[in-house]
């Protein structure tokens, strides 16, 4: 579904480049989930950005579903938007405060599809129940809503246009540690269910361990090792990933 190859992103910065990605690959199968682990600052949400087409990267490419992102015109990255969503970590920062919850999960419907008004609203409600909330929380404003209620109408609005990628960019890092738990499971069984391909951003180790089938982990805009969860989370070989995993709290992951 997707394939990172050699991608590389520079920023313009005081006294030169500021490289943010330097020659990262992974690649990510249909139903699968894959982990990208790192500290704040490692490159993890420019790669999200650089796969969405938001970012152009100075070098090497990024393909999904074998089509080269960089190259898509106007039309065709709408088409990708529809097929690919993003989760961002603070739901505070994306869910319009002046707007009900019925109407953010309703705007992709209206931007990227051709349902009409009533089938729209239907939508919402499905949508809602299917994330485990209530189709009644579609008149609630975001501050009515706790974090976990936002983190979900924040998954809804994702599933809204029907996508085969989810992008989840520290999708639970805002929650406590029981909400974690509730989110995680709710994004693996949607993964299940819809076939979905879950590219997993996230400094947590014992998330990746649980849900992940492959991590990559990244320093300083690199990948310094990369495998399956469970053989690259057990033995690492690179000495940052070593560090990482001394320092995880053992959760109950």
């Amino acid at each position: 579904m997707l394939r990172v190859e050699e991608l590389s992103k520079s920023f313009a910065a005081p006294g030169g480049e500021l490289k943010a990605l330097d020659r990262v690959s992974l690649e990510l199968e249909v139903g699968q989930c894959v982990g990208v682990v790192g500290e704040s600052g490692a490159g993890k949400s420019t790669l999200a950005r650089c796969i969405l087409g938001v970012e152009r990267p100075s070098g090497g490419r990024v393909l999904f579903e074998g089509h080269e992102v960089a190259a898509l015109d106007r039309r065709e990255r709408r088409c990708l938007w529809q097929r690919a969503q993003i989760i961002w970590q603070e739901p505070g920062l994306v869910l319009n405060p002046h707007q009900k919850v019925g109407r953010i999960v309703a705007e992709p419907l209206s931007n990227l599809t051709s349902l009409s008004r009533r089938e729209r609203r239907v939508r919402v409600g499905e949508l809602l129940e299917q994330v485990e909330l209530e189709p009644a929380l579609a008149t609630r404003f975001p501050h009515q809503l706790s974090g976990g209620q936002a983190q979900r109408v924040c998954i809804a609005r994702a599933l809204a246009p029907g996508p085969r990628l989810l992008i989840c960019d520290e999708p639970v890092s805002a929650l406590d540690l029981p909400l974690q738990l509730k989110v995680m499971e709710l994004l693996d069984s949607l993964r299940r269910e819809l076939g979905l391909g879950l590219l997993l951003i996230t400094h947590d180790l014992g998330i990746a361990r649980r849900y992940c089938a492959r991590v990559s982990i990244m320093l300083k805009g690199q990948v310094v090792e990369q495998g399956p969860a469970a053989e690259l989370l057990n033995h690492p070989r690179h000495a940052y990933a070593r560090q990482l995993l001394a320092a995880t709290l053992r959760l109950p992951w």
